[in-house]
């Protein structure tokens, strides 16, 4: 959805697993209830055994266009002329 809705596309789709990545393990908050395996819930947070998890976090619409905006304008004023 966030793709679509700064105006892109995707043009193809690759099995991450062909190359050996999988999603890591996510607390789903920051007050935990589940941990999940990129967006698949594998089972309930366990306080002792999941508390070292990083939280599962995610941006708003508008976040990739600019980070994508910041980072080409950045290249192009290091450019030589």
């Amino acid at each position: 959805m966030t793709i679509r809705e700064n105006a892109g596309e995707v043009i193809g789709f690759r099995d991450l697993a062909l190359d050996g990545i999988e999603p890591a393990l996510f607390r789903d908050a920051e007050y935990a209830t589940c941990v999940q395996r990129g967006f698949e819930m594998m089972r309930t947070f366990d306080r002792q055994r999941d508390a070292e998890l990083p939280v599962f976090s995610t941006w708003g619409f508008g976040v990739i266009q600019r980070l994508a905006d910041h980072r080409f304008a950045e290249r192009r004023s290091k450019r030589c002329t």
